[in-house]
């Protein structure tokens, strides 16, 4: 019976993942397979739901694999949201920037405008509610992943069908990309699943509008094309974009009547009104750093910032497999499935928008310098839905031609498929499994380590806060400990002149040394005031 037991267990874990691990990937397998069979038998609201369910159990699976925060850039995202409880409005890194800082390092600045506040505030709200913890951080993403396929569905709806909008919304839920980024493995993690969600809600919003024509669409566009700015910047108008493109390619509109006009003008007037002040109070409250984090973003284009670089078809190569699959057929199944959606959609605005978006973001991406997968994945959505419309047409063909058993047969069998090839359990498994092999799990081992430190410090310290030194086990180590404890953590050794300083600036942080097993200098080990603490990782 214990030899059954073990080789069940054994069964159920998915690749060099644990148990542990693995189970709630089964859980959101059982959720989506009840989906789909629900579905296809015309449950179609509850086959939704089971989605939206199965996609958020996607999303928690991922977010439970790692016990600790991602360096990049996950760890410095919610650092900056802890902090944000204190004063929503002053969005701060480093707290006590005891020894100065430059503040065009957003590694290890004050003040913290690397990004918009949006997503921030959503992890800020999380971890108020369910606590000082990496899952909370990642919360936020898990529901936003959970609804995405709902925005997807019903576009596929209006566009071409609602079994195109099934698809394409299953198969978003299965991608890795997206999934990773839940995770904070990948940078700029919570930010572009907040990103992508806004972006995508907008284009659903303007699909209503398309349908209906009605004032309280066009005000939806603009209020959450502003979130979208509140995330990410100026590429949060894409629905703009998309909308004058709709309007030029539809026929019996004049794109110039007040009619055509008004709506555009009353959904940008309401995402001016929801992303413009905190622009202009960042100007006025943090004019340097503003000043400095509007100049790197107009770098982005020109240059290649921090070392993200890439030739003209990094994101034709490297991006499309790493956003939908391994595998050099990847590109041309794309390809031949954006053809069939532009040609199974029957309102030209709908077709031409898509497609005009796809070539925009791709285009623009492309001439610039700076290179990351994540950036054209705001059109990720119409591009699943290119894959949706291949594989329903593929299933209406099939039909016809030998009957709806065989189809239906061969529909379960596809899905699967491509769900396998979205869903890189290989990768994900490399990434985070607890085993320590290669040179992702050698970073994870670090991460680990740096997070034992919080259960070091909870029962080797009084409650307070303290100023931590020599705190990091690789760089930026000692974000993750300013995240989990009340202390300010600093990676160095301190000199006899930074004791003084902090006794000085802080007097009321007792001062914590770190010893990693290295010969302290004795102006710590006789400094009473000074409390050393064995550390091995």
């Amino acid at each position: 019976m214990a030899r059954t037991v073990i080789g069940l267990m054994n069964i159920l874990k998915l690749g060099d993942l644990t148990l542990a691990q693995s189970l709630p990937f089964w859980s959101a397998f059982a959720l989506m397979g009840a989906s789909f069979l629900l579905y296809f038998k015309g449950r179609t609201n509850l086959g939704l739901t089971l989605l939206v369910l199965g996609s958020g159990g996607l999303g928690y699976a991922m977010a439970a694999l790692d016990p600790f925060l991602w360096t990049w850039d996950e760890q410095y995202h919610a650092l900056v949201a802890k902090n944000m409880l204190a004063d929503p409005f002053r969005p701060v890194l480093v707290q006590h920037p005891i020894f100065g800082y430059d503040l065009r390092n957003w590694t290890f600045n004050h003040v913290w405008l690397h990004k918009q506040p949006l997503f921030l505030w959503q992890i800020a709200l999380s971890i108020k509610i369910f606590g000082i913890n990496e899952l909370a951080v990642r919360l936020p993403s898990v529901l936003m992943h959970a609804i995405i396929p709902l925005f997807i569905f019903q576009m596929g709806k209006l566009a071409v069908s609602a079994n195109t909008g099934y698809l394409a919304a299953l198969f978003f839920a299965f991608a890795s990309f997206p999934l990773e980024l839940i995770s904070g493995n990948h940078p700029t993690d919570h930010n572009d699943v907040a990103f992508l969600f806004y972006v995508t809600a907008s284009c659903w919003a303007w699909f209503e509008f398309q349908r209906n024509r009605s004032m309280r669409w066009a005000m939806t566009i603009g209020l959450l094309a502003g979130c979208a700015i509140m995330v990410k910047w100026l590429a949060g108008l894409l629905v703009f974009g998309i909308w004058g493109i709709g309007v030029l390619a539809a026929r019996n509109v004049r794109p110039l009547s007040w009619d055509t006009v008004r709506p555009i003008l009353v959904a940008l007037a309401i995402c001016t009104a929801v992303a413009l002040p905190w622009q202009f109070y960042i100007h006025q409250a943090f004019p340097e750093e503003a000043a400095h984090e509007y100049a790197m973003m107009h770098r982005h284009f020109d240059e290649a910032v921090e070392g993200h670089a890439g030739d003209l078809l990094f994101h034709f190569d490297t991006g499309l497999k790493r956003i939908y699959g391994a595998g050099d057929a990847v590109p041309w199944l794309l390809l031949i499935g954006l053809i069939v959606l532009f040609v199974r959609t029957q309102d030209r605005s709908y077709a031409f928008g898509m497609v005009a978006a796809i070539a925009a973001v791709y285009g623009f991406y492309t001439l610039a310098a700076t290179k990351m997968v994540a950036f054209p994945l705001i059109v990720a959505p119409f591009i699943f839905l290119g894959l949706g419309a291949l594989t329903d047409s593929v299933f209406s063909f099939i039909r016809n031609q030998f009957g709806r058993h065989v189809q239906q047969l061969l529909m379960l069998t596809a899905s699967i498929a491509v769900c396998i090839m979205l869903l890189d359990m290989n990768m994900i498994s490399g990434r985070h499994a607890m085993t320590y092999k290669g040179r992702h799990n050698e970073w994870r081992a670090k991460h680990i380590a740096q997070s034992n430190l919080t259960l070091l410090l909870e029962k080797s310290l009084p409650s307070g806060p303290h100023v931590l030194f020599n705190a990091a086990t690789g760089h930026g180590g000692e974000i993750q400990t300013m995240f989990y404890t009340p202390h300010t953590a600093f990676g160095i050794m301190p000199t006899e002149e930074d004791v003084a300083k902090v006794k000085a600036l802080l007097p009321d942080h007792p001062i914590v040394v770190m010893d990693k097993g290295q010969a302290l200098p004795a102006y710590l080990t006789n400094d009473p005031e000074v409390t050393v603490i064995r550390w091995r990782y």
